[in-house]
């Protein structure tokens, strides 16, 4: 059944399922068969057979966290240096966002075509995603502040609107400057009509493909970008994309992929050096590495399979069980806003017996993103209600010591080392081998 459906993952997505990854199909298998309370088996062969479960899989099982401004300075690069030699030829720009997630890289895109001067509608923006659910939660344009972690608030003040207790809306105006489409690489033709994109932004979707799949991907790419256009991956893919996509180098932080065969230098079509001199891309939002250091095994995995007879396993009998199994598989698909609010919604029920673990989880995802005041808040939070005589789940020993790391990496991170340090004793009495015991001493 596993094998089956593995390959099927592989056909669909590019995906190589291996030992790294395989823990998760597992898991959204078995969470998609508690849901819909059918077996397992049921479940992978109504996906195989390209059922409705089919896609509802792949929304499950694809990773699509992302957040606004993750690569202001590309932005930055296009709306400075390339878009008004466009315009100024008379030429509207064509612009893809592949994959787009839930939105954050076109819409940012937006913002600071508008920072720059530029008119919305005199651009075309295009973006695309495998997930479904991404595509129409993008097209809502609601986020959770967890989208933020790198966003300036003045954008927020200017571009959104609070609508619920962590619910923020964008503008109608930037909601509606981005074209929207779910679409699958591997199997789907861009959408680029007759006109080719003279810019694409594919972050972070290489890594995750098998050599065929890189193949199929760049055939679209190679046929879909104009023939002078740009294509931006992550620092991390050129490897993957070097043999069809030749590299141009602006200077030690800016580059961009042409194709092999571009009819033109791209130096003497867009004047690169003269106008990139004159105007420099400053970069007031920093490039956040694709990989941030994170406290290690913070939130424990809950081993809890659901039970196909049952719905649920027959070691558990609280509601709450299954939001944490959510809560938890939502973070290790790094979809830290699902996460969150599962966690919330835990916490603001009413004597729940899971609110430690909640707490826990938000101080993991707050720390991951650097919000450290309320990394910290919600895991003292998270100790002070494990120690409470009325609260029945407990958290581990390697919960409280995933716990105290946070707070004392954060004392100690703000200078205050005299409050951090009992905190680092008691993750010592726990585990003496703890990654952040490691940090300390760096």
């Amino acid at each position: 059944m596993i094998q089956s459906l593995c390959t099927w993952i592989t056909q669909k997505t590019g995906h190589h399922i291996s030992q790294d990854n395989i823990d998760r199909v597992s898991f959204v298998l078995a969470e998609l068969a508690n849901d819909h309370n059918i077996s397992e088996e049921e479940l992978a062969y109504k996906v195989v057979n390209g059922k409705a479960l089919s896609q509802e899989f792949i929304d499950q099982y694809m990773t699509t966290e992302s957040y606004f401004m993750r690569y202001p300075s590309n932005m930055k690069l296009v709306a400075r240096q390339f878009i008004p030699k466009l315009l100024k030829a008379g030429i509207k720009p064509f612009i893809l966002s592949i994959p787009c997630a839930r939105g954050e890289e076109p819409y940012s895109l937006s913002m600071i075509l508008i920072d720059e001067g530029i008119a919305l509608d005199k651009v075309n923006i295009t973006a695309v995603d495998i997930s479904r659910s991404c595509i129409e939660q993008a097209k809502k344009g609601k986020f959770s502040s967890y989208s933020f972690r790198r966003l300036p608030k003045p954008y927020i003040q200017r571009y959104f609107t609070k609508t619920g207790r962590n619910t923020y809306t964008i503008q109608s105006d930037i909601r509606s400057s981005v074209q929207f489409k779910q679409l699958n690489i591997l199997s789907d033709i861009l959408p680029a009509k007759t006109q080719k994109y003279h810019v694409i932004f594919c972050h972070n979707l290489f890594i995750y493909l098998n050599p065929n799949a890189i193949n199929t991907a760049l055939n679209q790419f190679d046929l879909f970008l104009d023939d002078d256009g740009w294509l931006f991956v992550d620092s991390s893919e050129g490897s993957h994309i070097a043999h069809r996509f030749k590299r141009v180098l602006f200077d030690d932080n800016h580059f961009v992929y042409v194709k092999q065969q571009s009819s033109k230098q791209l130096s003497k079509t867009y004047d690169r050096l003269s106008s990139y001199d004159k105007h420099p891309v400053t970069n007031k939002i920093p490039d956040i590495p694709k990989k941030t250091k994170t406290h290690p095994n913070i939130i424990k995995k809950i081993h809890v399979k659901p039970n196909v007879q049952n719905q649920l396993s027959k070691h558990l009998s609280h509601p709450d069980d299954h939001q944490i199994n959510k809560a938890i598989f939502a973070y290790q698909g790094k979809d830290f806003s699902t996460a969150a609010k599962i966690f919330e919604d835990i916490i603001h029920q009413k004597n729940s017996s899971y609110a430690s673990i909640a707490h826990m989880g938000l101080a993991k995802i707050n720390a991951d993103i650097d919000n450290d005041l309320e990394a910290l808040e919600n895991a003292e939070m998270a100790i002070n209600l494990d120690q409470d005589s009325t609260n029945i789940i407990k958290l581990t020993p390697k919960d409280k010591a995933d716990v105290f790391a946070i707070i004392a990496l954060i004392l100690q991170k703000k200078g205050m080392k005299s409050n951090a340090l009992p905190y680092f004793e008691k993750l010592k009495a726990l585990d003496d081998q703890h990654p952040a015991l490691v940090m300390k001493k760096g």
